[in-house]
């Protein structure tokens, strides 16, 4: 076994994932004539001659620039893959609809600041907003029909595509978000219902609280606070890849992840196919899942 295979080996990654990028490291190794970004270039190119599908190139690569970047990490030295650009048209590992990648921390950080200088207690809406999908892999749908008496001691219950219940555990910056705007709620004797709604300002100048958001209408919010800090393509999806992204490059195990997203085993495993397909290649932030704020 090579010290580019023993890094992914020695890797926490769940066992069927593992097998999976050894596999296509040891392929490159056997093709590659040195460990360089030439010949991770020339490697996606002789994949893409011999027919394979962009997309599948295009999660090979996903492969190799995990062992490059820790074999960096632990060597000390240049991480070789990470400049090789996927196949041309393909944007991260394969997502669901083809869209854009999933989002950077910096891009997370500039929606959240946003976010946070919305007016009056839109700031406190959106922040929840944002934090609340990206930390517990909500789609819009979810947001938009979140109620308050199903938000419960760092737990929140939502019905999910199949018309089934999900309980999604979260915490931290996410949670104290939520928190906040609930009890700007509780100001306006809002204590049931959607927990998501809009705002306008009265006359004198205070805000009231309006009727529940819909799908459509938390996309367009998120979206514009997604295109004022310069991030295009903002999708319904987009939250939902970069958390599975981030919680994987932080080192969570599959089960742990689909204990958010909700996605069942397969087979008896512990992995699950659609969280790669959610999955994107960016910086890792750490042993745990990012702080945003």
């Amino acid at each position: 076994m090579t010290e580019l295979e023993r890094v992914v080996q020695a890797g926490e990654r769940a066992p069927r994932t593992k097998q999976q990028y050894l596999r296509r490291v040891r392929a490159f190794v056997e093709f590659a004539n040195g460990w360089t970004t030439q010949e991770v270039e020339r490697w996606r190119n002789h994949l893409l001659t011999n027919g394979l599908a962009p997309k599948t190139v295009s999660s090979y690569l996903v492969a190799v620039r995990y062992a490059s970047k820790r074999y960096a990490h632990t060597h000390d030295t240049k991480d070789f893959a990470r400049s090789v650009e996927n196949p041309h048209g393909i944007s991260g590992s394969p997502d669901l609809d083809g869209k854009s990648d999933a989002l950077t921390p910096n891009e997370c950080r500039s929606i959240l600041q946003s976010c946070s200088a919305a007016p009056g207690p839109m700031g406190l809406r959106d922040c929840a907003m944002f934090l609340t999908g990206l930390h517990a892999a909500f789609r819009c749908e979810e947001l938009s029909t979140m109620e308050l008496k199903y938000v419960r001691e760092g737990v929140i219950s939502v019905v999910v595509k199949g018309r089934r219940w999900h309980h999604v555990p979260i915490g931290g910056e996410a949670l104290e978000a939520l928190e906040n705007w609930i009890t700007w709620l509780k100001t306006q004797q809002v204590t049931k219902g959607r927990v998501f709604r809009s705002l306008r300002p009265s006359t004198s100048g205070n805000w009231r609280s309006g009727d529940s958001l819909t799908p459509r209408s938390v996309y367009r919010i998120l979206r514009e606070h997604a295109e004022n800090m310069g991030v295009r393509e903002f999708h319904t999806h987009r939250l939902r890849h970069t958390f599975v992204t981030m919680a994987r490059e932080a080192g969570w195990h599959d089960w742990k992840i689909r204990q958010i997203t909700g996605h069942g085993v397969v087979g008896g495993g512990d992995h699950h196919p659609m969280t790669d397909r959610y999955t994107h290649n960016h910086d890792a932030l750490g042993e745990k899942f990012p702080d945003l704020s």
